[in-house]
């Protein structure tokens, strides 16, 4: 199970991020302003020009923490990340999919049934667990609409049609 971190946003001017054993640095007239460990670490964002440090940098590609630069209007500089990793063959597969109309199709398909089941379910919990304080009957044809949806989706055979369905169901 992926571990869900932290990102950390560096918005003050002139600040300068700097490396320290394994914490991360915010830094501004040689003064240390906030310090964290990189490991509670998923992202760092820099609305500055003044940059980071070498060392910084080589320990954000060493624990798969990401470094965006932006400058303070939040227009995209720079992004420092580390070694890409997976299999290249998968990866090109999936670009290829991309390119076809029927791959995308069948892959969006099982995006939107997924959501329609988690609608499904989040209703029926909502049912179960409150059914003093909710609409149960409303809630019951809800599922039961979303049901209807669910069923149609395996026939079409255009993405306009998929979305109308999304979002009929939504």
């Amino acid at each position: 199970m992926r571990k869900m971190l932290n990102t950390l946003y560096v918005t003050t001017p002139d600040s300068y991020l700097a490396r320290e054993g394994q914490n991360v640095l915010v830094m501004s007239e040689q003064q240390v302003h906030f310090r964290v460990p990189i490991h509670n670490l998923e992202g760092i964002v820099s609305f500055n020009y003044t940059g980071a440090s070498p060392s910084l940098m080589q320990l954000c590609c060493e624990n798969g923490v990401g470094l965006t630069f932006l400058n303070e209007y939040g227009r995209f500089l720079a992004r420092v990340s580390g070694r890409v990793s997976g299999n290249i063959l998968l990866r090109k597969e999936q670009y290829r999919w991309t390119d076809s109309s029927s791959h995308s199709l069948r892959l969006s398909k099982r995006f939107i049934v997924g959501k329609l089941l988690n609608q499904s379910l989040v209703l029926k919990r909502a049912m179960r667990d409150h059914p003093t304080k909710i609409d149960v009957e409303g809630f019951k044809a809800g599922v039961k609409e979303i049901d209807r949806f669910t069923t149609q989706i395996e026939a079409v055979k255009e993405d306009n049609v998929l979305l109308g369905i999304e979002g009929m169901a939504a």
